[in-house]
């Protein structure tokens, strides 16, 4: 096995969160290669010093987001970096959903609200959950049970800072069930982790960057990975190569069926703890990437 260089990109707040980040430097580690965790915002950084780039935990990107566009554009002229540009840039803005959503993928359905016409069109729904399209870690993300009022107020002050607001019907089997994740390096699944509910009755603690989640290990079910792998192979057709790294995260639906909540592409938690021998999983997707 060639020796490669790596970077892992953070940013500095999330150096002391992201507990992905050192079991990753080893594991690249053991299978002789190097890793260095980077700074995406980092003046200094010579990117163009690395072998490969990987995006995994720039958790202030949608903050600065024309910036962070411009950031991957930059880096890779310079690098291989992962996931590719134009993944990251149709990833990180949520409108992503309609796509999938128009491939008859099963989606949490989902509206979108551009104006202060589209928001005043808002119309009754005893549970309803908004957020900005561009956002990460349930930031700006709220819960609003029987008060079309106050949701229709949240959604107004976001589209007048000039963001797009997609609403769903809160999906209560969350509460019970939790999320599932699907974690895939290299386009084979990993393994699976289940997530507890971030908007429920019990509240989460919130640092700068994200809401605290409760994370356990969990089995994935049959039919929840004949989605994970429709989503794949959409992603596959899309963009005609395997993604590096994605995160399905699904949900029953009122029905019991697996639902997709998000494909995270760009900076997901891998939650490697959950599952004994992931790290070198993804270290060794990221050596034949």
């Amino acid at each position: 096995m060639s020796s490669r260089s790596f970077a892992l990109v953070s940013c500095a707040e999330a150096l002391a969160l992201d507990t992905d980040l050192e079991p990753l430097v080893r594991a690249f580690t053991d299978i002789g290669q190097s890793a260095r965790i980077a700074i995406w915002d980092d003046p200094e950084q010579d990117w163009a010093q690395f072998d490969v780039v990987i995006v995994r935990s720039p958790w202030d990107y949608h903050e600065r987001y024309e910036e962070f566009l411009d950031w991957i554009d930059r880096v890779s002229l310079l690098t291989h970096l992962l996931n590719p540009a134009e993944v990251l840039r149709w990833n990180t803005d949520k409108r992503y959903l309609a796509e999938l959503l128009d491939e008859g993928v099963s989606v949490i359905p989902t509206i979108f609200l551009k104006t202060q016409a589209d928001v005043m069109g808002l119309t009754d729904a005893d549970d309803l959950v908004i957020k900005p399209t561009i956002s990460a870690g349930a930031n700006n993300t709220h819960r609003f049970v029987n008060d079309i009022a106050a949701a229709r107020q949240c959604a107004s002050e976001l589209v007048a800072q000039g963001r797009e607001v997609m609403v769903q019907p809160y999906q209560h089997n969350i509460d019970q069930l939790g999320e599932t994740g699907l974690v895939y390096f290299g386009g084979q699944f990993s393994h699976a982790f289940r997530k507890g509910a971030i908007l429920g009755a019990q509240s989460r603690t919130a640092n700068s960057l994200f809401v605290q989640e409760e994370i356990s290990v969990t089995t994935a079910q049959t039919d929840e990975l004949a989605l994970g792998a429709i989503v794949l192979e959409f992603l596959i057709s899309k963009f005609g190569s395997v993604p590096l790294y994605a995160r399905v995260d699904l949900v029953r639906s009122e029905i019991g069926e697996p639902t997709l909540m998000e494909v995270e592409l760009t900076e997901p938690s891998f939650f490697l703890h959950t599952s004994n021998g992931s790290a070198n999983r993804f270290a060794e997707a990221a050596w034949v990437a």
